[in-house]
């Protein structure tokens, strides 16, 4: 393990994002907790090569797709390593 460099990223290196979790609370786990299952996830993001463009939907040559929808997702695990890949 490598001790962390205390410098800033190139404004290249920057990705973006945005995320909200739609949960319900049906599922009780004790007398006064419950859980909270995620129903809807959405997620959007940008790299500052497709940060100026005027259409947000259209998918970036640079860091992918720009906006996702799970709906009902299995396993949110699978959000954090499609994000952290390296940028083209």
């Amino acid at each position: 393990m490598q001790p962390l460099k205390n410098e800033l990223h190139s404004a290249d290196d920057v990705l973006f994002v945005f995320y909200d979790f739609k949960t319900t609370q049906d599922t009780k786990v004790n007398e006064s907790a419950t859980l909270h299952v995620p129903i809807l996830v959405c997620l959007q993001q940008f790299c500052t090569a497709c940060a100026m463009q005027d259409d947000d939907q259209q998918d970036c040559a640079r860091c992918g797709k720009t906006a996702f929808i799970l709906r009902r997702p299995r396993r949110l695990s699978a959000i954090v390593p499609m994000r952290t890949a390296p940028l083209v």
